[in-house]
């Protein structure tokens, strides 16, 4: 399994210390205002990279947009990552297309610990381009060799939201970002309270079971319904036994995943707002043990699976997330 995921990295960081503080600190307005339409929306498409998850083929494992970068002159992809809070390059990519297109140092600023690509402009569609004076750039990771057939060279964030609307379309395998929600879809929505996502990271309310919980909404996580702790991953397991099944990347270092042998049979259906998403799989890691300290504040993550076939419109300005059946 190849899927990047360290989201459960960040988790101790944000919420073992002052909770309020970091999650301020953490959440940056990397891009302008966008200029664009509500009248006229224009959707870019979603691309899914599939994966395995032990023995079971994933087909939506990775979530993937095409982009324009300025100084580019071909289309490339991000990974599109609400779970970090940062829009990012990759470092060994962007090396890589300097080769290709030298126009592209003079913006490529080394400082002594990081780079920065600075005037960056971004484009998700015909009339959205998103513009930064600047963007971090991860050292020493992404594709040290490029080919025309899918070049990876970065990750879209949390900040891309800013005052914005997001609409991701997990019906029709397409996305957008708007000034404002759009009419036709506002009034088919089922806004759910309580979601917390002013600032970074996503937080949603889910009932499982008869157990109220919170999740870490991560577009990053596709594949896991709810990815938890291995010691809350036992408490739901019969006999508190657990299996690993595979691991996963993050950021180069591979971590197991474990899954219950049979999960107990009074455990029930995660439900959100009051839309049921019936039974799901629930899975652990080791390093999210930690979240035991934060009592009922975080459970864990959930992935883009359990939203498959569903419109989410995601408004960090008025701190509200639409579902959309």
């Amino acid at each position: 399994m190849k899927i990047k995921l360290f989201t459960f990295i960040l988790l101790s960081a944000i919420f073992l210390s002052s909770c309020a503080v970091l999650r301020n600190k953490m959440t940056t307005d990397t891009f302008k205002s966008i200029s664009g339409t509500t009248t006229n929306l224009k959707y870019s498409p979603i691309y899914w990279q599939k994966d395995t998850l032990g023995q079971k083929v994933v087909e939506k494992a990775v979530f993937l947009v095409p982009v324009k970068i300025k100084g580019i002159d071909e289309q490339v992809l991000m990974q599109f990552d609400l779970g970090a809070n940062r829009t990012m390059l990759y470092g060994n990519t962007l090396s890589a297309l300097c080769k290709k297109y030298p126009e592209l140092k003079k913006d490529t600023i080394h400082k002594e610990n990081y780079m920065v690509f600075n005037n960056a402009e971004i484009s998700i569609s015909d009339n959205i381009s998103l513009l930064a004076d600047r963007l971090y750039v991860k050292n020493d990771f992404g594709q040290s060799k490029i080919d025309t057939t899918q070049i990876i060279i970065g990750s879209l964030g949390y900040d891309i939201m800013g005052d914005n609307v997001l609409i991701l379309d997990f019906k029709s395998d397409k996305f957008a970002i708007s000034e404002s929600i759009p009419t036709e879809l506002k009034s088919k929505a089922n806004y759910i309270p309580n979601a917390d996502l002013n600032k970074f990271p996503i937080i949603l309310p889910f009932k499982y079971g008869k157990k109220k919980v919170r999740l870490f909404y991560d577009t990053g996580s596709s594949m896991f319904p709810i990815l938890t702790g291995t010691n809350r991953l036992k408490r739901v397991s019969k006999h508190r036994k657990i299996q690993e099944i595979d691991s996963i990347s993050s950021w180069g270092k591979f971590i197991p995943v474990f899954k219950p042998l049979e999960t107990k049979d009074k455990i029930g259906s995660l439900v959100i707002g009051n839309i049921d998403l019936g039974k799901v799989n629930i899975y652990g890691v080791k390093e999210m043990n930690n979240l035991k300290f934060l009592g009922r504040y975080l459970y864990g993550i959930t992935g883009n699976v359990i939203f498959d076939n569903k419109i989410l419109i995601i408004s960090r300005k008025n701190n509200s997330f639409g579902i959309i059946e």
